[in-house]
């Protein structure tokens, strides 16, 4: 079988996805077709949820909460920066997966037009997986921007509460 391969190594798990290509859509039946994409977009939301589980992201955030509770000091640009490349890292994949995914549909829709259906929803279905995860990794990373600015709060500076608050700050400057 010719395959597209992509390895991510997120969060130090390595993830290998491989993408049947046009040569082996050309003599495989639909059902193994299906049975491919299906096993593919499975791999994909079990590495999705390993990784970025609400639980394991609740309890980084967590630790770091007792850490600056305790006194430490925490490198928040640095975990900031962290998530943001993970998220980048994702947002990559995603487009990768995504166009791979196109010709494999495209090459399906041409050789079993009336079953198409059912290719789009597993596309939809890997697209909607991917998209939650990076949301996931935008959220985690808003909320250590958010730890940062609590660690550091010092009561001297403007504390905007609402976008009602925003909003009057910027008038103010006008």
């Amino acid at each position: 079988m010719t395959t597209i391969t992509m390895d991510l190594n997120t969060f130090l798990t390595p993830l290998r996805i491989e993408f049947p290509t046009w040569k082996f859509l050309d003599g495989v039946a639909y059902t193994a077709i299906i049975a491919e994409l299906s096993s593919i977009n499975e791999t994909l939301k079990t590495m999705c949820h390993e990784i970025l589980s609400p639980a394991k992201l609740e309890n980084r955030i967590t630790a770091l909460r007792q850490a600056v509770d305790a006194g430490e000091s925490v490198d928040f640009e640095q975990a900031i920066a962290f998530a943001e490349e993970i998220e980048r890292e994702y947002g990559r994949a995603r487009e990768q997966v995504m166009s791979s995914f196109n010709v494999i549909e495209q090459n399906t829709a041409k050789k079993f037009p009336e079953k198409s259906s059912q290719v789009e929803e597993i596309r939809a279905d890997m697209l909607h997986t991917l998209n939650e995860a990076i949301e996931e990794l935008r959220a985690l990373r808003f909320q250590l921007m958010a730890l940062e600015a609590q660690a550091e709060h010092d009561d001297t500076g403007i504390v905007l509460k609402s976008p009602e608050d925003v909003r009057n700050l910027f008038l103010s400057f006008s």
